[in-house]
Order: structure tokens, then sequence, then C-alpha cells
């Protein structure tokens, strides 16, 4: 299934819960739907995982995702679940602090 919304390479450290417990990991991209999570922790297809993600210095925010697709060995794409306005406003100036478009290439920013 192709991505609805192009992703942004970052590498922002997360504290991910999830059933197998807290851990630290890594973002390695982003866009206003979902992230690649690098992880090997054991995953399920589907699982709902919630995360810290830090977004700047001092600052982090708290996502949650459903996981869409596992790279063994790797890592783990979620789609974002639970967004509100406020937490879309960070995930679009995340991406635009790292170069990206969080609307696409038909959409000007704006």
């Amino acid at each position: 299934m192709p991505r609805i919304q192009e992703r942004t390479p970052v590498s922002l450290d997360i504290i991910l819960e999830g059933a197998s417990g807290k851990r630290v990991a890594r973002v390695s991209d982003v866009s206003l739907g979902g992230c690649f999570i690098d992880s090997v922790i054991p995953i399920r297809l589907g699982e709902v995982i919630s995360f810290r993600m830090k977004t700047s210095e001092n600052e982090w925010v708290d996502l949650q995702g459903e996981v869409a697709y596992i790279f063994a060995g790797l890592g783990f794409g979620v789609r974002f679940v639970s967004m509100t306005e406020s937490k879309q406003s960070i995930i679009e100036y995340v991406i635009l602090m790292n170069n990206g478009n969080p609307w696409g290439d038909d959409e000007a920013a704006g």
C-alpha cells in the first residue's frame, strides 16, 4: 500500500511504551501520518504503542501509533492514532525543521 504522505528523514530520540515495557529508541523518518521507529523490540502488527518523542532540547510530545509494518531486525512503521491539532502542528514543525514539506509536493507551505 503506498504512503499518503512523504516521509522526512530525522533522528529523534523516543521513549517507547509497548507490551514489552518501556525502552529508548529512535525515529528515523516522519510524516503527518506516521513514522519509522528504529528498534528490534518484540512487536506485533496492529499493536498500538505509546511513545514520547523529543522534538527539541527540552521538549517532548506524547504520541500513539498503530504498528503498520515490521522490518525484522531493523524496526517498524507506525500510523499515528489519536492525533490532536496541537500534536499535528508539532509534527508539521518537526518536518519543516528537517527540510521536509508536511503537505506534499502539490500544496504550498503556508
